[in-house]
């Protein structure tokens, strides 16, 4: 499934974030972001906070513009000894 927020910012600007899953479909994903300007038209400026490098084409052809990249955090998950003590 793929979902989006957004939040009102001051003035006309506004705030997405995504929720994408791993193995997605690039034409659903491009429709839902389209479909999201479509309803948010007007707004001067929606920002989409999103990883760098994920689902780019998908972001591209929405027709959003690459502004800076975020670096995202990951951790493992899996706990080796060195982490329980």
């Amino acid at each position: 499934m793929v979902a989006v927020t957004w939040t009102a910012g001051s003035n006309r600007n506004g705030q997405l974030w995504a929720a994408i899953p791993e193995r997605f479909e690039s034409r659903a994903v491009t429709a839902l972001l389209k479909h999201t300007r479509r309803i948010l038209n007007g707004r001067e400026t929606l920002i989409l906070d999103f990883p760098g490098g994920e689902a780019v084409d998908s972001i591209l052809e929405a027709g959003f513009k690459i502004n800076r990249t975020l670096v995202w955090m990951r951790a493992d998950t899996t706990f080796g000894p060195e982490l329980r003590k």
